[in-house]
């Protein structure tokens, strides 16, 4: 249960976004406020207390700070070179966005907050792990209950996960063509058998990460056990790399196609919502949280 002095907090600030919405975006808002919004998921999944809630609140702070000066300008140079580009981009260079950059950007997201991260470990009241838990097992409930369903089922619902794929797609190209749906639909495609066993291992990462996130806080090296788990997940065999292999594959194999694919409307658009991208990129960069 969320304490009163948190929840006041909560309402003070709605009213205060509800009260500016008027007079500047709400883009512009929420971006200004990013460590509340950050602090906010925080507590969603770990129910903290009034003192854990500041406390991290100042630490996050500083790791956001950390962020804008450090990673935000290779960042923004990645998405410049992206909405440059008037031809489809290289594959090579998409491989490494997908794979090599945002692997290094979350590996040293994870080395820069792993101390203050074993410390919440190490803090947390058995309600509190027993909240974290359940917060893992409603993120995967969606997912879980597909599998479950009958197989006519099944495609009727797997096809709306991919009508959100093309949904998310939309908004940064624009309406898309019957010729790239269908696309979309053939490359996303997936048989209920690949799908079990995908969302198998995406359990298993979560399962495991609590157990031994929890063994570590007894026996000591809750931060080196936080960097490594951030390099490669430890669970059974070699299960975490063949559905990461799957999850790159499968994603870069679809923006191939679709580089193949884009019109030069939908180029137009991409460059416009990048450039609004870079513009709030630019906002984080220059705000002093």
């Amino acid at each position: 249960m969320m304490a009163k002095s948190k929840f006041l907090r909560w309402a003070l600030m709605m009213m205060a976004c509800l009260t500016l919405v008027s007079s500047c975006s709400l883009r512009k808002i929420i971006i200004s406020r990013l460590d509340w919004f950050l602090l906010r998921k925080m507590d969603h999944y770990f129910d903290l207390s009034d003192q854990q809630y500041e406390y991290f609140g100042r630490k996050g702070k500083a790791h956001l700070n950390w962020f804008r000066e450090s990673q935000i300008p290779w960042v923004i140079a990645e998405i410049e070179r992206i909405r440059a580009t008037k031809a489809p981009l290289d594959p090579v260079y998409m491989k490494s966005l997908l794979d090599d950059r945002s692997r290094s950007l979350f590996i040293a997201i994870a080395d820069r907050m792993s101390a203050d991260a074993a410390e919440l470990f190490r803090q947390l009241t058995p309600q509190q792990y027993k909240h974290f838990e359940e917060m893992l097992e409603d993120d995967s409930e969606e997912f879980v209950e597909l599998v479950e369903l009958p197989p006519a089922k099944f495609k009727k619902a797997f096809l709306e996960l991919q009508e959100d794929i093309m949904d998310s797609m939309e908004a940064w190209v624009g309406p898309l063509t019957d010729a790239q749906k269908a696309r979309i639909i053939d490359i996303t495609a997936m048989s209920q058998e690949d799908y079990a066993r995908e969302v198998s291992i995406l359990v298993e990462i979560k399962k495991e990460f609590l157990r031994q996130v929890k063994e570590k806080v007894k026996v000591g090296g809750v931060e080196d056990f936080l960097k490594s788990w951030a390099r490669q997940p430890n669970i059974s065999g070699e299960r975490y790399a063949m559905y990461q292999e799957w999850q790159v594959t499968r994603q870069l194999n679809l923006w191939i196609e679709m580089e193949k694919m884009v019109t030069e409307k939908q180029r137009k658009h991409r460059e416009e919502k990048l450039a609004q991208l870079i513009s709030d990129l630019k906002i984080i960069q220059s705000t002093t949280f």
